[in-house]
């Protein structure tokens, strides 16, 4: 049998951008991966601000489905031996928009779009 080959990896890209994520699912695990969406892909985020995490746990920022988080988010492409790896990580929470309170402020609209705020 012949000797396996080292596992190498090259970094690509290591950008950090601001994103606004919808949380899809918060890990209650160690890894702190939570599913996360841009509104077009779900992606595994690693959760790395610890201020936030501390807040969660403390449950003094619940965090509920379809919540959106806006923050800095840190993006590493990596070229593998069987193609591209790509990791995101949420460096800074800088804004948490609860569904909850969007919701309660949203007007209905009108047939033309118009945003109508007296009641029927």
């Amino acid at each position: 049998m012949g000797s396996r080959l080292p596992c190498r990896e090259r970094l690509l890209v290591d950008e950090v951008h601001q994103m606004a994520l919808a949380v899809v699912a918060a890990s209650s695990r160690n890894d702190l991966k939570w599913r996360m969406s841009d509104g077009d892909q779900v992606w595994h985020v690693v959760v790395a601000d610890v201020a936030f995490l501390n807040r969660v746990s403390r449950c003094e920022e619940p965090v509920a489905k379809g919540d959106i988080l806006v923050g800095d988010v840190r993006i590493r492409q990596h070229q593998t031996a069987v193609g591209l790896r790509t990791e995101y990580i949420l460096e800074k929470v800088r804004e948490h928009r609860r569904v909850d309170a969007f919701a309660q402020f949203q007007f209905p609209c009108d047939d033309a779009g118009h945003q109508d705020p007296s009641p029927d």
